[in-house]
């Protein structure tokens, strides 16, 4: 887009864990994060170019692995909150 000298826009799919830590799945928040600091770089780097950088960190989604800890009681916010 720069090259071309055409205005844009990037979204960038992250996680509410980018923002809170949780035990066991440290390379999952580590990555997010990652995807959270990345998206902010761009937005800097490109937002003089007319080019718009955003992220999107969506909650809890109830896969299989997020209902099991809905039944033990292991939310983040109740066990992990900010």
């Amino acid at each position: 887009m720069v090259k071309a000298g055409k205005p844009g826009s990037i979204v960038n799919l992250s996680s509410v864990l980018g923002h809170r830590a949780l035990p066991g799945v440290l390379p999952y928040c580590v990555t997010k994060a990652a995807v959270d600091m990345i998206t902010k770089q761009f937005a800097a780097e490109l937002g003089a170019h007319n080019i718009r950088v955003n992220f999107v960190n969506p909650a809890w989604v109830r896969t299989e692995w997020v209902q099991g800890r809905i039944d033990k009681g292991l939310t983040v916010d109740k066990k992990y909150p900010h």
